[in-house]
């Protein structure tokens, strides 16, 4: 059994990993940066440790919190000509 501060530092250590990859130059001049719901990474940490190894848990986790960032600047999209720079980092 995993300790409550164990399991902290592990949310805490995928929180980490997912900026690291969403880290990039484009990214951050087009698209605001995106928001990680805690709730949802100890949720989806908790689930998948069960069965899985703490490190494809955590592999798991990431991909899933990318694809739900992703999907989420995907709604963001507009398809109109946005011509502030404003506007486009803003992304709404």
């Amino acid at each position: 059994m995993v300790s409550m501060s164990q399991f902290d530092d592990k949310v805490k250590e995928i929180k980490k990993s997912f900026y690291s990859l969403t880290k990039h130059l484009y990214l951050q001049t087009y698209i605001p940066e995106p928001d990680i719901d805690e709730d949802k990474v100890r949720f989806l940490y908790a689930m998948m440790q069960k069965k899985l190894s703490n490190t494809e848990a955590k592999m798991f986790t990431i991909s899933a919190l990318l694809v739900q960032a992703f999907l989420d600047v995907h709604d963001n999209v507009s398809i109109q000509p946005i011509h502030s720079e404003q506007l486009r980092k803003k992304g709404n």
